[in-house]
């Protein structure tokens, strides 16, 4: 399983990467999937990192896939399918909305706004946007593309929800989609290559 990014932080994509495999692994109980970090110990075993980064990062610029390198990435891992996963979205920030007249306007005693006089924060939202493929690394093909986004507004100095919460959310609405499409047979199913 490879998580992208161009923007996010090696920590959120392996956090994108943990909670995408705990979404898989709770969706499907019958399929063995194989987390992040067997696959890259794998790849290590074999003295093949600096190889595998060159794949992942030309895929991740391009989106183009080297269907030989693929091919060679499954058979690394011992798997047919390849999950990669994009973390397109991962942003915390607050809104807020300007007062006419400063402080003054602003009911109660107020001594200090981070924000300046003017500007009182109202909300803080958080988004995380998950983007998943599925490969066959045998037919060369992408056999399944889905997205799972969680977000939640919440008054400033109320947050009751954690990041870590919405990347779960994220990952199991991803999760999600992919067993939608598995029952309405949509989904990667073993076949030979066309």
């Amino acid at each position: 399983m490879a998580v992208l990014s161009l923007h996010a932080s090696e920590g959120m994509q392996q956090n994108a990467a943990y909670e995408l495999f705990q979404g898989l692994r709770a969706s499907f109980k019958d399929v063995h999937i194989i987390p992040r970090s067997d696959a890259v110990a794998k790849i290590l075993s074999e003295d093949q990192l600096p190889s595998y980064k060159t794949f992942v990062k030309s895929y991740e610029e391009k989106k183009t896939m080297d269907r030989n390198a693929l091919k060679k990435w499954g058979e690394v891992e011992g798997v047919r399918y390849l999950f990669i996963g994009e973390l397109a979205v991962a942003d915390k920030h607050t809104e807020s909305w300007m007062l006419r007249g400063g402080e003054g306007v602003a009911p109660g005693k107020i001594s200090v706004f981070a924000s300046g006089p003017n500007m009182v924060p109202e909300e803080v939202r958080k988004q995380v946007v998950l983007h998943g493929e599925i490969w066959d690394s045998r037919c060369g093909q992408a056999v399944w593309i889905g997205k799972g986004e969680a977000s939640v507004a919440e008054t400033s100095g109320q947050e009751l929800t954690r990041v870590e919460d919405i990347f779960i959310s994220a990952a199991r609405n991803l999760s999600l989609s992919l067993v939608k499409a598995v029952e309405e047979k949509t989904a990667p199913a073993a076949k030979e290559c066309q």
